[in-house]
């Protein structure tokens, strides 16, 4: 699921019908493990993502730093380009990697996406404010003590 179609399904959810406050109260509670069920598997993406990273990053620093042997880049698919780093110039390559930074990119998306969720499940969490707040506003419009 893209943070797009959250977004859209999200924007169609929040709406709150006043004319069944009753029924939008009960359905507060699924749509709270609707958006809680989406944010753990984020949740646990990002991790999953993280952890990837770091062997990621493990596999390319030896890589860089000469310390590969030969059958491990034959099967990760990488060629030795002949030049030697220094040391201190690791991070430099590192931080330049393509695939790192591609991963970088998953990270932050998966990120951006639990933290939208996050701020959903917020907005859920205050919904029977909201809906209790407009039940007694009508009621005072009404006349209603």
């Amino acid at each position: 699921m893209k943070l797009s179609e959250i977004q859209t399904l999200w924007q169609i959810d929040s709406k709150i019908d006043k004319l069944n406050l009753g029924t939008e109260s009960v359905r507060t509670s699924t749509l709270f493990q609707k958006y809680l069920d989406i944010r753990t598997s984020f949740s646990l993406l990002l991790g999953k993502l993280k952890r990837e990273r770091k062997c990621l990053y493990r596999q390319k620093w030896e890589f860089f730093a000469g310390k590969m042997d030969d059958d491990e880049m034959d099967v990760l698919g990488w060629e030795y380009t002949g030049k030697k780093i220094l040391k201190q110039n690791l991070s430099i390559y590192l931080e330049a990697d393509p695939a790192l930074q591609d991963h970088d990119r998953r990270i932050e998306y998966a990120d951006t996406v639990v933290d939208y969720l996050d701020r959903v499940l917020k907005q859920l969490g205050s919904r029977d404010w909201q809906i209790r707040n407009t039940i007694q506003w009508e009621s005072f419009i009404q006349g209603v003590t």
